[in-house]
């Protein structure tokens, strides 16, 4: 089982293990993770019903949780996943 070290950040850790490649890493290191999760809502926003977003509004309203809160943790999985293509991920004002 890994564990992670008490002061090491997940970007640290998950670059350690292997299971992010450098360029998410440098993301991380860009923008954080709350920027790198507001990029992948950005992202997959034109592919996700809106359905969703309806729901984790609703869970939001009820609970006290923030929207983006609730939105950047539903997006966690998918940022884990991002594989870099010919050219890297990047903020639509970083062009």
């Amino acid at each position: 089982m890994t564990r992670i070290v008490v002061g090491q950040s997940l970007a640290e850790h998950m670059a350690k293990s292997g299971d992010l490649t450098p360029s998410t890493v440098a993301l991380l290191d860009k923008y954080g993770l709350d920027g790198c999760l507001d990029l992948v809502a950005n992202w997959t926003a034109p592919y996700v019903n809106a359905s969703i977003y309806d729901e984790l509004r609703g869970v939001a309203d009820g609970s006290g949780v923030s929207y983006e809160t609730l939105l950047r943790v539903h997006l966690f999985p998918e940022f884990i996943e991002v594989r870099p293509a010919a050219e890297p991920l990047r903020f639509a004002n970083d062009r």
